[in-house]
């Protein structure tokens, strides 16, 4: 029977940490303008995640702004 391990990931504004001891802040870019406030990405973290063979297995909106938790999982090795 596959046995799972799994990861929660909490981001809130520009900061993440997770359930493993790691935290960072998000990666920033401009606008396609160039002007106006500079967007934050997760996608950059979540792929990094994904090499480590983490899977997108569930999310939750935390009821803030900018605020939710991501939930993965993997095959437990």
């Amino acid at each position: 029977m596959q046995k799972w391990e799994y990861l929660e990931l909490r981001v809130f504004g520009p900061e993440w940490a997770d359930s493993a001891s790691r935290c960072g802040k998000l990666e920033t870019v401009p606008t396609r303008s160039g002007t106006g406030p500079q967007r934050r990405w997760a996608a950059t973290l979540m792929n990094g995640l994904g090499e480590e063979g983490w899977e997108l297995a569930g999310f939750a909106d935390d009821g803030s702004p900018n605020a939710y938790t991501a939930f993965f999982k993997r095959p437990k090795q």
